[in-house]
């Protein structure tokens, strides 16, 4: 996962494969489940994966500030974990096909 922006951007983005300590303070920054999936490989590695790079595209998007994600129930938790990590707000909203989905916005202009 991409670390946050903000101060604890510059601990977090200094971690190394040869400074352990900067290493276990970004893996402290990263939620415990998402750890886990990414850790374990597989198919959990390729869905946090796959979330994370569209929540960061959505990020990174300057024009869009609310996302409806779609996907099964596993990939909606995923979506709101790595919300919170880009502190994004999540909340769970039901579509106009009816359909669960992860609902996200961008908090006001110039925090992210």
């Amino acid at each position: 996962l991409v670390p946050p922006r903000g101060a604890a951007h510059n601990e977090a983005h200094s971690a190394s494969f040869s400074d352990p300590q900067a290493d276990a303070v970004a893996s402290a920054r990263v939620d415990p489940m998402l750890r886990d999936a990414l850790t374990n490989g597989g198919q959990e590695r390729i869905a946090v994966l796959k979330v994370e790079l569209e929540i960061a595209r959505f990020v990174k998007d300057r024009t869009a500030h609310t996302y409806e994600f779609d996907g099964t129930s596993f990939h909606r938790l995923i979506a709101h974990k790595v919300a919170a990590h880009y502190g994004l707000t999540s909340c769970s909203v039901q579509g106009a096909d009816g359909a669960d989905k992860a609902f996200l916005e961008k908090p006001p202009t110039g925090i992210l």
